[in-house]
């Protein structure tokens, strides 16, 4: 077991003995260090739709998961988020990174596009695949090791960016199906999930699709940022030509599945195109990455998330660790530090933690 946990008890999962930080709250920082387990995704149970010029093949060698029921995303009402740990961007951009990263175990992920760290589970992360990867989600330990797959019952063309909102009815996972390399979408599709409970039972889950447009045409895009506590939602184009990157804001509905019309909403500037983007348990920071740095915004309470991504960075960072092709980048449930993972075959779980 790596060194992740400042405070520490032992727990016996599927035969193995590792050691977890006992549950606390999210306030106190340093005390909730975070085993990583990425959610394994199976293939050929989440319906695949395309758009002209464009196809959306599920991954064939991915395992077929067992199929258990599981609740339909319903009407719910937004939570307030976690106390905040006290910590600023310019903390986070100072915090060390750990040595001697351990690797993704699961041969399927090997275009890991968006992550996101549970709340609910101890460290446990949500992971997807790009386009071409099927609808699914995977998951890890911190040492690498797959835990399961579920299958989602929605579309998959270029599935990008993953985030998780806290609400009244529980954690659920929102999935930006935004991509557009081509330019040849119409429209983009966020699919609302609720997370999964038992990580013992991996099979089909059930899912909302919420059609997204924009009001001066489809970008492709590969960032998804949402506010438990407003439900306000934030895409941020991917601009390879400029440095001044679009962002659309639009508020998330309670429920169903539903369409949701964008607007323009300022830019964020920097010098490569932004690649994946996360909001902290507190909503207190904003993380963007490109390919190779990590941008954070300290967060007025309150303060809308695009009003806040048009203002310069607290700082920024480099990469935990250089990285082929990085795209996924999630805060701790802790919001002591981040997590970025690259694409490519078993790559490295890199992280920068205050805590270490």
């Amino acid at each position: 077991m790596d060194n992740l946990s400042p405070s520490r008890r032992s727990r016996h999962h599927e035969g193995h003995t590792y050691t977890v930080t006992p549950p606390t709250s999210l306030g106190t920082a340093g005390l909730v260090a975070v085993v990583l387990t990425l959610a394994g995704i199976a293939t050929g149970c989440g319906t695949t739709e395309t758009e002209p010029g464009q196809s959306a093949q599920p991954d064939s060698s991915a395992p077929t998961p067992t199929p258990t029921a599981t609740s339909s995303p319903s009407s719910v009402a937004p939570t307030t988020t976690a106390a905040s740990p006290g910590l600023t961007a310019q903390d986070i951009c100072a915090a060390p990174t750990r040595p001697d990263p351990p690797a993704v175990a699961s041969p399927q992920l090997i275009e890991v596009s968006g992550i996101v760290v549970s709340r609910q589970h101890d460290g446990v992360i949500w992971a997807h695949n790009d386009s071409g990867g099927g609808a699914f989600i995977y998951a890890i330990e911190s040492d690498g090791r797959d835990l399961g797959t579920w299958s989602v019952d929605a579309s998959s063309i270029d599935w990008e960016d993953i985030a998780l909102i806290a609400t009244d009815a529980g954690d659920q996972l929102i999935i930006a199906d935004i991509g557009d390399n081509f330019h040849l979408r119409n429209n983009g599709r966020l699919i609302r999930l609720i997370e999964p409970v038992d990580l013992h039972s991996p099979g089909a889950i059930t899912a909302d699709t919420i059609t997204v447009s924009y009001p001066d045409g489809q970008p492709d895009a590969e960032t998804i940022l949402v506010d438990s506590a407003t439900l306000e939602v934030v895409i941020v184009a991917r601009d390879t030509t400029g440095d001044d990157h679009a962002i659309y804001t639009a508020t998330l509905p309670s429920s169903g599945s539903a369409k949701l019309e964008l607007t323009r909403a300022g830019s964020v500037s920097t010098d490569e195109y932004v690649s994946g983007g996360d909001l902290s348990p507190d909503g207190s920071l904003i993380a963007l990455r490109t390919p190779s740095k990590i941008l954070i915004w300290d967060r007025a309470p309150g303060a809308p998330l695009a009003e806040t991504l048009g203002q310069a960075p607290a700082c920024s960072t480099k990469s935990a660790q250089p990285e082929a092709q990085g795209e996924a980048i999630a805060f701790l449930s802790t919001g002591t530090g981040l997590v970025t993972i690259s694409e490519g075959q078993f790559p490295a779980i890199n992280l920068i933690d205050v805590a270490n």
